[in-house]
């Protein structure tokens, strides 16, 4: 588990095989976290696929019209 302050959220990476689940909970009414769960209700925020060029791989998404959560890499090159 790690407390992430400036994101307001406390995560947790659970190996699941080859793959991870990663757990949120917001630490503080305002974050981004609980202000989605306060529009969208609780359940799967998103899904994040490791990719081997992460800025090609958004700069497809975002041709093809998909929605991103952000245009430049973030918080999935924290992952471990």
């Amino acid at each position: 588990m790690e407390e992430i302050a400036e994101q307001k959220v406390r995560t947790a990476f659970l190996p699941t095989g080859e793959s991870e689940l990663e757990l949120l909970e917001s630490t503080h009414p305002e974050g981004p976290i609980a202000k989605y769960i306060a529009k969208s209700g609780e359940g799967i925020q998103h899904i994040a696929l490791r990719v081997d060029n992460l800025e090609a791989a958004l700069k497809e998404l975002k041709g093809k019209g998909i929605r991103l959560i952000d245009d430049i890499p973030g918080a999935a090159q924290a992952a471990p």
